[in-house]
């Protein structure tokens, strides 16, 4: 079951610079949310008032991306795609505290 590439507009023509300008745009985009959600983590932390929502929302975030990586991972044809991508080892404990910090 192989994944068959198909030309979304018969006649539209894809230059090779786009896909790669748009996966360097969502590579930025992301590290500006894991950076501006660390430092949003770490205020919270020595907050008086910390905001338990905001806390769990960007916990949420965490394991979504580590639950992503895990679903690329398993759906890959590589040998142990497991170790090829091990994002979700520093994504998934860093929602998993951040959920426990708010109990």
């Amino acid at each position: 079951m192989g994944l068959v590439a198909r030309q979304p507009v018969v006649g539209l023509r894809v230059e090779a610079a786009e896909p790669k300008r748009t996966l360097h745009v969502v590579w930025h985009m992301v590290t500006a949310d894991l950076l501006l959600s660390s430092i949003v983590l770490l205020s919270r932390a020595f907050a008086a008032a910390p905001s338990t929502a905001l806390v769990l929302f960007i916990a949420g975030q965490y394991v979504t991306y580590a639950v992503v990586f895990l679903v690329v991972a398993r759906a890959a044809d590589w040998p142990r795609p497991l170790l090829q991508l091990p994002q979700r080892m520093l994504l998934l404990p860093v929602g998993i505290l951040a959920s426990i910090g708010t109990t």
